[in-house]
C-alpha cells in the first residue's frame, strides 16, 4: 500500500549521489511490502544529481522528495525528514538496500505487540546471502576493547562461513544495544519524548546515541530477525567494504567519540581512544593483516589517520561538524 493521509509507517530514506540505487531500494520497498500503509520520503543531500525529475519520473507522486542545499550528513537529514513525517512509525531505510520480504511489515507488528519498545531492526545479510552486522549486543565502556577491534569486522568479512556476532541466529527478537540504521523502525512517540536526533555528530554513532536515549526513559531495543534486507554496505557512501576512506574513518572517529563523551563523559572518550589506538597496535592483527595485502595497508592507513587525529582533535570535529 502506498501513501496515505495517515499512514502506519513513514520510510525515510537519504541520498547523496547515488539516485540509481535510491530508485532500486524504492522499487524494492514497493515489491515486498503489503498489507501496511505507508509514505516515502526522500532526502537528498545537495547531489545535483537530477534524483528528484528520476523520482519523479519512476514514481510521480508517490514519492516525496525534499532536497538540501547543502550535505546536511545523516544525522542532520534525520531531523530534516522527521519534520515532515506522518506515520506513528519512523523507518530508516539506506538506499543501499533490498528487501527479501515484508520487512516492514514484521517490524511494524512487533512495534505494536510491545510498547516499551522504541526501536528494532532488521537481520542483514551480504548480497551472496551470508550474514551481515545487524546490531551490538553490548557497547560500553566495559567491552569498548572488544568493540575497538575493527579488523574483525572485516576478518568476518572474508571469513563468511563463518557465524556473524552481529546477527540474530536464534529465530526470535533479541534485546540488544542498538541495532544498525541500515534498516531501523522507530516509534515516533518515543522519539518526541527524547528530542531531535543528536547533531553533535556528521554521521555515525547515532545508533547507540538514539538506543541509550531511549534506554534512560525506560525504552528498550529489539532486534526482529524475521525482518530481512541485503545491504551492500558502503555502497551508498561510494565506499567498497576493504577499500579505506579517510573522511569516513574520520567521521567514525568523531560520531563514536562523541557518543561516549556524552554518555560516559571526557574520561570515557579518552578511553574508547586510548582503546582504539591500542587495538591498531595489536601484533595478533598485525600477523593476520599482513597476510592481505590490501587490508594491511588499510590497516596502517587507520592508524596513521587515528594518530593525526588526536594530535588535532578539536580543530578536526570544529571542521566536520562545520561541514554543510
Amino acid at each position: 500500500m502506498g501513501m496515505v493521509d495517515t499512514p502506519d509507517v513513514t520510510v525515510l530514506i537519504i541520498n547523496y549521489k547515488k539516485p540509481d540505487l535510491c530508485i532500486d531500494c524504492i522499487n524494492s520497498l514497493r515489491e515486498h511490502t503489503q498489507n501496511v500503509s505507508y509514505e516515502t520520503l526522500v532526502i537528498d543531500n545537495n547531489s545535483n544529481d537530477n534524483v528528484e525529475t528520476l523520482l519523479k519520473e519512476h514514481f510521480g507522486q508517490e514519492v516525496k522528495f525534499f532536497g538540501s542545499k547543502t550535505n546536511l550528513g545523516t544525522v542532520r537529514a534525520y531531523n530534516l525528514g522527521r519534520t515532515f513525517a506522518h506515520g506513528r512509525y519512523l523507518f530508516l531505510l539506506n538506499s543501499d538496500t533490498q528487501f527479501i520480504n515484508n520487512a516492514i511489515l514484521q517490524m511494524r507488528d512487533f512495534l505494536d505487540k510491545n510498547e516499551k519498545t522504541a526501536m528494532v531492526g532488521a537481520n542483514l545479510y551480504h548480497p551472496d546471502m551470508t550474514q551481515a552486522h545487524s546490531y551490538k549486543k553490548y557497547y560500553s565502556l566495559r567491552t569498548i576493547r572488544k568493540e575497538c577491534r575493527l579488523p574483525f569486522l572485516i576478518h568476518f568479512a572474508l571469513s563468511k562461513n563463518k557465524r556473524n556476532f552481529d546477527f540474530n541466529n536464534s529465530g526470535v527478537p533479541t534485546q540488544v544495544m542498538y541495532v544498525c540504521a541500515a534498516a531501523a523502525m522507530i516509534r515516533k512517540s518515543a522519539l518526541d519524548q527524547i528530542g531531535w536526533f543528536s547533531e553533535d555528530r556528521f554521521m555515525y554513532g547515532e545508533e547507540p546515541d538514539i538506543a541509550e536515549a531511549f534506554r534512560q526513559i525506560g525504552y528498550n531495543v529489539f532486534n526482529v530477525p524475521d525482518a530481512k534486507l541485503i545491504h551492500f554496505e558502503g555502497a551508498s557512501g561510494s565506499e567498497k567494504i576493504f577499500s579505506f576512506s579517510k573522511t569516513s574513518f574520520l567521521f567514525s572517529l568523531q560520531g563514536n567519540g562523541a557518543f561516549f563523551r556524552k554518555w560516559t563523559g571526557e574520561n570515557g572518550q579518552r578511553i574508547y581512544y586510548h582503546c582504539l589506538k591500542k587495538e591498531l597496535k595489536n601484533k595478533e592483527l598485525l600477523s593476520f593483516f599482513s597476510a592481505h595485502r590490501a587490508l594491511f595497508q588499510k590497516y596502517r592507513s587507520m592508524r596513521k589517520v587515528l594518530s593525526s587525529y588526536l594530535k588535532d582533535k578539536n580543530a578536526i570535529d570544529s571542521q566536520i561538524l562545520s561541514i554543510r
